[in-house]
């Protein structure tokens, strides 16, 4: 299944989101191998491809990688914002050498304003968090 694909499984059949994992390189590194964004009915796992630093997606259970340490991170910011509510957006990001290098998500807020948007971008060999935020 190709990256589109596996969005179109988390956006139309997952359901809404219980937790968020994401799996570090040793217990002190801040370097982030894969996020794993845990829905009602199936596991978004991202990762990166250390031979082209581009994103992977994949569902399913794969545990991570033996040299990476596990933490739930349900309960902070900014991921505490986006637990129980469903995704209806998300993207694939392409940058101007034609690399998948990142994936956007966008959760409705609770409230009706404009929702909550993350990104995870691949850098040398791991996964890089950003929060955008809408001027205006």
């Amino acid at each position: 299944m190709g990256s589109t694909e596996v969005l179109s499984a988390v956006v139309y059949e997952a359901g809404l989101l219980r937790a968020v994992e994401l799996s570090r390189f040793g217990s002190t590194s801040s370097r982030i191998a894969s996020v794993a964004l845990v829905f009602e009915r199936l596991r978004l796992l991202i990762s990166v491809d250390p031979s082209s630093d581009e994103v992977v997606l994949m569902c399913g259970d794969r545990s991570p990688d033996s040299r990476s340490v596990l933490h739930d991170v349900s309960r902070e910011d900014p991921w505490r914002e986006m637990i129980g509510q469903d995704l209806p957006w998300s993207w694939i990001l392409t940058n101007q050498q034609n690399y998948t290098d990142g994936v956007r998500f966008e959760f409705p807020s609770g409230d009706d304003s404009h929702g909550f948007s993350f990104e995870l971008i691949a850098a040398a060999s791991a996964l890089r968090v950003y929060v955008p935020r809408r001027v205006g």
